[in-house]
Parts: C-alpha cells; structure tokens; sequence
C-alpha cells in the first residue's frame, strides 16, 4: 500500500489546510484527542456520504509540508494496554480504523484510515462527536447534522466495494473486458481511453483514486473482468464452477468440468451454449416422426442460471454458483439463503 498511500498524502497535501475529512498533525498522539477524532471524522464522513477519513502525523498542517514524526502508534501505551486496542475498546461501534507507517520520500508519516461510520454514529467514551471545522463538538449540539447522519446510514452494498484499488488507466482494460461492456449495453465504443475510463466510471464499475489512478468496483470485476482468477479469492471464487456426470449421482464418472473465468455479463452467453450442448436428449413423437429434444427446455436452463447468478449472497466468501448437470436432472445452487421458506415456494407451487 505504500505506493497508493504516498499519493494519497500527497493529495491530501495540496490544500495545505485541513480539510473536513483529515486532520494534520506533527507528534501529538495524546490518546483522549485521537479517540474524539476518530469518532469526529468518521461521522463526518458517513454525513458527507463518504467512505474513509484520515488522521495524518508528520505532516504541518498550515503548509501541508512533511515535516515526518516520532509518533509510533505500535509502541504507545495507554494505562499498560496497546493504544490500539484501547482505542477500540473505547469506540461504539468500532470502525475498522487502520495505523500504516509511509516511508514518503520527504519524512516519515503516520497514517491513520477511519472507515464511515455504517450502522450508527461512532462514540469515544460513550459520546459521539463531529467535525467543526478543526474542533471537534458533541454531535448531540448539531441535530440536524445527526439527522443527515441516520439518512446517510445503509447497510454494506457489495457491489460499491473495491475489488483492486490503485490501478493504472491501462491496467485498467486490461482487467476489464470493456468491449463485452459497451456490446452488451449497446453503446458504440467511443474512441480513446480516457472517454472509455469515463463511461465506466459513469455506470460504477470503475472509480476514480488518488494520484490519477483507478478503483475496480465489485460490480466491475464481477460483471465484466476479463480473466477472474486475476483478483483476489473474494472475486474469483465468485466464479460458475460446472460438472457433468454420466450416472446420476457425485460417485459416477466425470465427463465435463469447466471453471468460469470470465465475468458474469461476459461470459454468461458461452456458458449457456456450453451447458445446453451437453443436456442429455430424450425422444418424443411427434406427429409424424420421433424427435430427439433437449432434456431440458433451453430457455429454462437459461433462466435458472441467470436467476443463480443474481440472487446469490454476494458477502459469503470462498463461494461461488456450483452447476452439476447427471443423467436424469440439472442441479443449480448458488451461496445464500432464500428470502422465503423452501416449504412456502413448495406449497405455492401446489
């Protein structure tokens, strides 16, 4: 991380002032204040429908120049205890707030993340602050900005997640298969790749990162990568895994096996025709002529494994839509729990 982090001190930098989501400051750690920071800002940042905030040490905070630090968050003790620990003991809920030391070229800094505040604003002690400009008041004084807070707040949506950050423009279509995107969506491929960046940062499946680079969203990477086995297990494991068996059960013979690489928009059309042209045949008489049919209506298949891809529980990890095809049936499952009894679709059916 130390590259992105670098850039993004320096971003940060460039105004010289503190800016409403981080906070400069050379060596002063003193815990108390730290605690009301991190509660401060990451509900500044949930209320400005941002994702992190960040305290910064070795930077000035009238120039913005690095001045480097001697804070050293691994080796402060508060009371006996780590004071990261303590730290999150001490906050309600607590963010998963993150310490990084950054070798920057002109010092050494500090640098602390704090994530926005996700089911409810943060407290230190049992109080939850807010960012002032560089004070850091109650927020119980600013009810409306409380208010703005509670709007703000939403369940974890995996699509908006990163799944790599810090990626140069080029890396960028090389991960994604953008053509499938812009074909699929029926738009025309424009013509350079800065307006090709814009229109995928328009839909979401890219976002923009500090020092010019760039962010693949989940739904980027799941939807369109171009190979998935080149992001971490948490996207690739999303991929169809397919086994066919020539008896009717696991213990019978393995005659096909394909693992998914490509994302789920891109390759959905090849792994239909894959799965259709491996469904046993069976004989029905016409009205003249026996014909050899598909066990299996093909718009159905279609359907099922369309209906797999999407309604799976995106947040369980190591675990992706499973598709087993025997002699006699065609099994779909897919990681998550139905929003319904499976004895209340049964008795719908009947």
């Amino acid at each position: 991380m130390t590259e992105r982090d670098i850039a993004w001190i320096d971003e940060l930098r460039k105004g010289g002032k503190e800016r409403a989501l981080v906070e400069f400051k050379h060596n002063n750690a003193d815990p108390e204040i730290v605690g009301k920071l991190v509660s401060a800002l990451s509900n500044a940042a949930r209320e400005a429908d941002r994702e992190v905030a960040c305290v910064v040490w070795g930077v000035e905070d009238e120039t913005g120049r690095v001045l480097g630090t001697s804070f050293d968050p691994n080796a402060l003790k508060v009371g006996g205890q780590a004071f990261e620990m303590r730290l999150a003991q001490m906050l309600r809920p607590s963010p998963a707030f993150s310490f990084r030391t950054v070798d920057h070229p002109d010092g050494r800094v500090v640098l602390l993340e704090i994530p926005a505040a996700s089911t409810a604003p943060v407290e230190y002690s049992g109080t939850a602050y807010i960012r002032v400009g560089n004070a850091t008041p109650k927020l119980s004084d600013f009810p409306d900005r409380y208010q703005k807070i509670i709007t703000n707040l939403r369940p974890f949506v995996w699509e908006k997640g990163v799944a790599k950050s810090f990626v140069e423009s080029d890396e960028v279509l090389d991960f994604i298969d953008y053509p499938s995107y812009f074909r699929l969506t029926g738009q025309k491929l424009p013509e350079g790749r800065t307006a090709i960046l814009e229109r995928l940062a328009a839909d979401q499946l890219i976002q923009l990162d500090v020092g010019g680079r760039w962010n693949i969203m989940n739904l980027g990477a799941i939807l369109f990568a171009s190979d998935l086995r080149k992001f971490d297990e948490a996207i690739s494991r999303k991929a169809v895994r397919f086994v066919a068996y020539d008896g009717r059960n696991k213990a019978s013979t393995v005659t096909h096996r394909h693992d998914g690489r490509f994302g789920y928009a891109t390759g959905f059309e090849g792994l239909v025709t894959y799965i259709n042209g491996l469904v046993p045949s069976v004989e029905r008489i016409g009205p003249a002529f026996r014909e050899a049919q598909p066990m299996f209506p093909m718009i159905a298949v279609r359907e099922l494994i369309a209906n797999a891809l999407i309604h799976q529980d995106m947040t369980i990890g190591g675990a992706g839509p499973q598709i087993a095809l025997f002699s006699d049936r065609l099994e779909i499952t897919n990681p998550g729990e139905p929003l319904v009894s499976t004895h209340m679709l049964i008795a719908t059916e009947m």
